[in-house]
């Protein structure tokens, strides 16, 4: 319990790259696994690139309620260093995402570091006849933000 509380206080500091690995250690333990991404990862206002890259892990887990919350911090907080792992991690993710909260939440990370890379999935989504509206349009948004950039 103390554990667990600790580690729900956390929410929005920036600790230390020490402090870092000892929470991404302990996001690895089932027992607290769920409390330290929902608390202590993913609301961190700066990201270090390893809390990045735990967090990009993290969106492999079938449940939305880790994974979601996963694609939610990577929304903010990106370092400019983490930004191609970021980006790579969620076109993988997105490409085989179900959930629709989850999915929601990896298209906005990807606004926020999307790059020519991200230029090709868009389009398909854009323009698949399988596509739920909602998510082409979320896909439309990123690809004209990205053209804006040019």
């Amino acid at each position: 319990e103390v554990v667990r509380h600790t580690v729900q206080s956390l929410w929005g500091e920036y600790s230390s790259p020490e402090f870092d690995e000892l929470l991404i250690r302990l996001s690895r333990d089932r027992r607290f696994h769920h409390e330290v991404i929902y608390f202590a990862l993913s609301p961190m206002r700066t990201k270090s690139v390893a809390v990045c890259r735990r967090l990009v892990e993290e969106l492999d887990d079938p449940d939305w309620n880790s994974s979601g919350r996963a694609a939610w911090g990577l929304t903010f907080g990106v370092p400019e260093e983490a930004k191609g792992l970021v980006e790579k991690g969620l076109l993988k993710a997105l490409a085989e995402e179900t959930h629709p909260y989850t999915r929601q939440q990896e298209f906005r990370a990807l606004r926020r570091v999307a790059t020519e890379k991200s230029r090709e999935y868009l389009k398909s989504v854009i323009e698949s006849e399988t596509e739920a509206a909602p998510f082409q349009r979320l896909a439309l948004r990123v690809l004209s933000e990205l053209d804006a950039r040019r």
